[in-house]
């Protein structure tokens, strides 16, 4: 086929061409090069600042337009934009000359990125806000009269031999739930326990031939692999291929799915079958999570990207099991709300019973189940006994599967690390053994009971009732999360979204540095800094350490804040091992591009020790050794105009970047935010605005042109003024800087170009905010709620409260670049702050704060409340897992602890006026009580156990730093679509305060010099996330390079007619082949599942890739 028009000579074209046209473009040619002269004669050497304010708001338009416009131009692989040839807009201002001023000001309206899926069977929201008696013990089960009498008026069966129907299938699955940590170190239950119930594992499948075992935590599995001889691993290689010995789940762990982030989900899994395929030659099919307190709606969709059959899920509210039970709907597909073909639904089995233990799994009455442990028996039982009980278990069973559209039983057998003890093996496999015989001997049972796995259960339940594909009869659908999760009463468990703040905040930072340090040393390799596998061997030892580190956290009882304390110091212990090994291919590699192996570059930001903050890491200069190189990498692969806040011990500085050009910087007292006193350290804060390339790697100079005390006039440099309330006398100075008094009686307001914001000057109390399009109440404000029998894993408050009444101390600090206002009250510092950059850092507040609990009293839960008037009709926003958004509803006849729900990214309020969103960087519980109101949980600090097993108070009285940005929307969002998200501006805003730039700088100064690294050759589409870019595996051998990209659903369906950045989601495909300048050398791709395990298509390089909005795409290629 033909791609291009005939060719033309230039004669012919000239001959076709207007003469008044012709003219012009003559005119133009001899303009275009005088013009250009003159623009870089403009931006040369050192007379350009950056970060000057009258032409930043020029500069950044004319960035983005390069980007948004040209980006084609640079790319040889892009396509061609719509229309056919090739168009190069001139840029005035950053606006194309074309655009005409009535083109300007015309609503930009973007396309809907999600269509709504057809009505579900159930909707999970609808009945979490129905379902609202709370009057049962959920550990009674959801047997009750009703059901008993339904169940009594089917009429039975005595045979199936007459009517063709197959008799009752029973699987009897034994398994071990094995934490890695909770009451118990993962190193102590591994020796005390899990490797004694592998040791027998594999000696008692070897010996009995009908016995089976399935397993889920790869974490465990790799530890006992690695204490086994090649004869041993043999026998397990063999018994997994005859299917006896199944591994279900397969990730590091199974993870909890409140707290946890999509990257951080998706890594340990990767990390986990990637092993298994590598050792065992096997990846798993079937999803088993049993004891998570609560399921996401994004896992379904993680786990069919897996490749995976089913999941097994368990803990889920009484009243939905019930509900689900009753309408015989245990088994069903589990959708995506916004999944109009359900192409993304898969099989979920709901146990019917409320806790996965053996005293429940035999049936559905109460009490009935305790005779079938056989653990500790110490006597044979009589048989005229088992006979009966065998009669009573079956009875059991029959009322158990007349739950499900088929006769086929899934019995699992286990617990808490059990089948540790040969005593247990012989036990269970005995007396199970006899009951089978017992029930399976009488034909008029018709029963088949044996040992199996879950795929033996699945394989039957399809061959009999049809596949998820096509089942017969047709199961029912679900949508919607199961959250919040109640096991009885009003026992809600929605403290653990928040429980060890200081810990969830730990495991963010090493999967940022994770992510960062994996990008770096596939960029590294791209560059070809080592001539073979083993010059990077050192740097993988130390990433899959880091991988190990971060996969271990995402444990349901180790980010959740619910285990023990000497047990969470562990985790915090091999978290700051991971952060160590991050940190040390971060280093290497910023050597390697710098060129730089024997320079000691240091990072900018570090924890000294695993129970303290990150602490920062000042500039010190002495003669001779007066400059510093900086280098800055920007973790995404999309331009942005990032802040930067260095410390110094001198104000006195030049800074300069690679093209010799200056930047403006901002002098402040620096903020001691390692406590809670309000206190300030002996060195300076440094601000500047800095723009980044995708994924560049930015080295600037910062030079020291005298001490602090010296008097030097430097026209980069802006000061800042402070006002405060603490202010004694007339010669105040805080570490320098004089303080006026702040006026008790008059509004605080800090502005920018995009916004103000109003606070009280007595707390300093943010009040309201005011846009172009008109002021809304937004007004802030720290609560406790005061408990008594709220613990670790429940949030049950008994109160709600005002801080208690010690002073604040408010102070006002304002510049040129930022302004911001900090209090300071008994055991929590606040701080506001606004940008003045002209870029989408001025679309929101950044909100931190510094809490110590211990010093606010015993049985305190604090939280940051936003009391609006925004009419939002009792709904609110979350994310699932940074992966995609749920409505909420408030529910004023529930409890406060049922309207509190997961969030790791964000949450949000809206009306036809206005959207608020909160932007987290963590995981928190967000809730809210009343129209107009949204909260965040900060921590929480509780002297009682809730009786949900760990056994202790959640005492920690670590200081926790919060990051939070608060951003109002007047436009942009769409206010009638079924299916709400993010703007495209709240994406950038989100990704950015997710994303740092990551620092480091030179100990000593050197030879090194200023520098570019962009090895991006031009953005990513503008609603597509680089997640992962990762060596696929930590073997050196390994060449390959996996890739995940998600584009999340964008909400932008309204008119807007401000802002020239708007993003149209989904209408630019993403070019692998021309997103890395060394690209040329791959020469292919695979798409894949999620975990890099199995291709679906090969494709060309320069094939491009079309990423529905909502979804994740996995890729990889191979190095040369």
């Amino acid at each position: 086929m033909r791609r291009y028009g005939r060719f033309f000579s230039l004669k012919q074209m000239l001959r076709k061409v207007p003469v008044p046209v012709l003219i012009i473009g003559i005119i133009v040619v001899i303009l275009c090069p005088i013009a250009l002269l003159h623009f870089s004669s403009n931006n040369q050497g050192g007379n350009t600042l950056l970060n000057d304010i009258p032409v930043l708001r020029k500069n950044e338009k004319e960035r983005k337009n390069y980007h948004e416009n040209k980006s084609w131009l640079r790319n040889p692989f892009l396509q061609q934009p719509a229309g056919g040839g090739f168009r190069s807009p001139e840029l005035l201002d950053g606006v194309p000359v074309e655009w005409s001023q009535q083109e300007l000001s015309r609503p930009v309206v973007c396309p809907s990125v999600a269509r709504l899926a057809s009505k579900p069977s159930f909707d999970l929201a609808n009945l979490t806000f129905t379902l609202t008696d709370l009057s049962s013990d959920g550990d009674l089960g959801i047997w009750d009269e009703e059901m008993d009498a339904a169940y009594h008026k089917t009429p039975k069966i005595k045979s199936t031999s007459d009517t063709g129907k197959k008799p009752l299938l029973v699987y009897v699955v034994p398994f071990s739930h094995a934490d890695p940590g909770w009451l118990s170190t993962v190193e102590e239950y591994f020796s005390t326990s899990t490797k004694l119930a592998l040791d027998n594992m594999l000696k008692r499948l070897l010996e009995w031939p009908d016995m089976t075992f399935i397993w889920a935590e790869t974490s465990y599995f790799k530890m006992w692999w690695e204490t086994l001889d090649a004869g041993k691993r043999k026998a397990v290689l063999d018994l997994t291929k005859s299917g006896r010995l199944e591994i279900v789940n397969g990730g590091y762990v199974m993870p909890d799915e409140a707290s946890c982030s999509a990257y951080a989900i998706l890594h340990q899994y990767i990390y986990g079958h990637q092993w298994l395929l590598d050792n065992l030659g096997v990846t798993p099919e079937h999803g088993f999570s049993i004891d998570p307190f609560g399921h996401s709606s994004s896992m379904p969709y993680f786990l069919r990207n897996l490749d995976f059959k089913t999941i097994f899920i368990q803990r889920i509210h009484y009243n939905i099991r019930r509900h689900l039970g009753k309408h015989k709907a245990t088994e069903f597909l589990w959708e995506q709300r916004w999944d109009s073909t359900a192409s993304t639904s898969i099989f979920t089995h709901l146990a019917p019973h409320h806790l996965y233990t053996i005293k429940n799994i035999c049936g559905l009455t109460k009490n009935n189940c305790y005779f079938y442990d056989f653990k500790d028996i110490m006597f044979e039982i009589e048989k005229s006994q088992m006979e009966t009980q065998a009669q009573i278990l079956l009875e059991e069973m029959r009322k158990t599967v007349s739950l499900y559209p088929h006769n086929v039983l899934l019995y699992i057998l286990g617990d808490d690390f059990r089948w540790a003890e040969d005593t247990e093996w012989t036990n269970q496999y005995k007396n199970y053994k006899l009951l089978m015989k017992l029930i399976n001997s009488n034909p008029a049972n018709d029963v088949i009971m044996q040992f199996g796995t879950l795929k033996n259960y699945y394989d039957a339940v399809f061959e009999r009732s049809g596949t998820p594909d096509a089942p017969t009869p047709s199961l029912p659908s679900v949508q919607g999360d199961f959250f919040p999760y109640a096991d009885k009463y009003e026992d809600y468990w929605t403290g653990y979204f928040t429980s060890r703040p200081f810990y969830k905040q730990m495991s963010r930072e090493l999967e940022r540095d994770l992510r960062t340090a994996e990008i770096l040393l596939v960029l590294a390799k791209l560059e070809s800094f080592g001539n073979d596998g083993a010059d990077f061997q050192e740097d993988l030892i130390g990433l899959e350490r880091a991988a190990e580190s971060l996969g271990l956290f995402q444990h349901h009882d180790a980010i959740t804040g619910t285990s023990k304390q000497m047990v969470a110091l562990d985790y915090g212990d091999k978290l700051q091992n991971g952060l160590l090994m991050a940190h040390a291919v971060i280093l290497k590699n910023v050597q390697r591009q710098a060129d730089a192996e024997r320079v000691d570059i240091i990072l900018e930001s570090y924890r000294p020790t695993p129970g303290s903050l990150p602490a920062k890491s000042p500039l010190f200069f002495k003669p001779g050794n007066m400059e510093r190189i900086v280098f800055l990498f920007n973790p995404l692969a999309r331009s942005r105009t990032t802040v930067i806040h260095l410390l110094s011990e001198t104000q006195n500085l030049r800074i300069t970047d690679a093209d010799g050009r200056e930047i403006a910087y901002q002098v402040s007292p620096a903020l001691n935010d390692v406590d809670t006193q309000g206190s300030y350290l002996d060195v300076l804060r440094i601000t500047f605005f800095l723009q980044l390339d995708p994924l560049a790697l930015k080295a600037i100079s910062i030079k020291s042109l005298g001490e602090r005390t010296k008097k030097i006039k430097i026209k980069t440099r802006s000061t800042t003024t402070i006002r405060s309330t603490d202010r004694a006398g007339d010669k105040v100075k805080i570490q320098g800087f004089s303080v006026k008094e702040l006026d008790p009686a008059e509004l605080v307001t800090l502005t920018n170009a995009y916004m103000a914001a109003t606070f009280r000057p007595e707390d300093g109390m943010l009040q309201a905010l005011r846009t172009r399009k008109g002021k809304r109440k937004v007004a802030m404000e720290l609560k406790r709620y005061e408990s008594m029998n709220s613990g670790a894993y429940l949030f049950r408050p008994t109160g709600l409260g005002d801080l208690k009444p010690y002073p604040y101390t408010v102070r006002v600090l304002q510049g040129p670049l930022f302004s911001e206002i900090q209090t300071h009250t008994g055991g929590v510092v606040l701080i506001v702050r606004i940008y003045n950059s002209a870029t989408d850092l001025d679309k929101s507040l950044e909100v931190e704060l510094i809490t110590q609990m211990e010093k606010l009293g015993e049985n305190n839960e604090l939280v940051l409340r936003l009391t609006t008037d925004i009419r939002n009709n009792l709904t609110f926003h979350t994310d699932s897992n940074g992966f995609q958004i749920i409505q909420r509803r408030v529910s004023h006849v529930l409890p406060m602890a049922a309207n509190y729900y997961p969030a790791t990214s964000m949450g949000f309020m809206e009306d036809d006026r206005s959207r608020l969103t909160l932007h987290l960087t963590q995981a928190h519980g967000v809730g809210s009580q009343r129209n107009g109101e949204i909260e965040v949980m900060i921590d929480r600090f509780l002297m009682q156990d809730d009786g949900r097993g760990v056994g202790e108070a959640l005492r920690d009285p670590r200081v926790v730093k919060t990051h939070l940005q608060l951003q109002l929307e007047t436009e942009g969002f769409c206010l009638d679509c079924p299916l709400k998200n993010p703007t495209d501006t709240a994406h950038r805003v989100n990704l950015a305060a997710n994303n740092p730039p990551h620092i480091t700088f030179e100990q000593e100064m050197s030879n090194l010099t200023t520098f570019n690294y962009e090895p991006v050759q031009s953005n990513l589409p503008c609603d597509v996330h680089l997640l992962m870019m990762k060596p696929v595996t930590y073997n050196p051998g390994d060449k390959r390079v996996g890739f995940l990209f998600h584009r999340p659903g964008l909400d932008c369906s309204t008119p807007r007619t401000s802002d020239l950045d708007v993003c149209l989601p989904g209408t630019e495909d993403i070019l692998l082949g021309g997103l890395l300048k060394k690209a040329h050398t791959f020469k292919s791709y695979n798409e894949t599942t999620f975990n890099f395990v199995n291709s679906r298509k090969r494709f060309g390089i320069k094939t491009p890739i079309r990423l529905l909005p909502m979804h994740i795409g996995a890729y990889t290629v191979n190095l040369p």
